[in-house]
């Protein structure tokens, strides 16, 4: 469940990554 758990957060955090170069640029 842990690896599940990781896995989520590491697309929600690419996701976040991507708005904020979105915004920057």
């Amino acid at each position: 469940p842990i690896k599940r758990k990781k896995e989520g957060e590491e697309k929600r955090m690419t996701q976040e990554e991507m708005l904020l170069e979105a915004a920057q640029t």
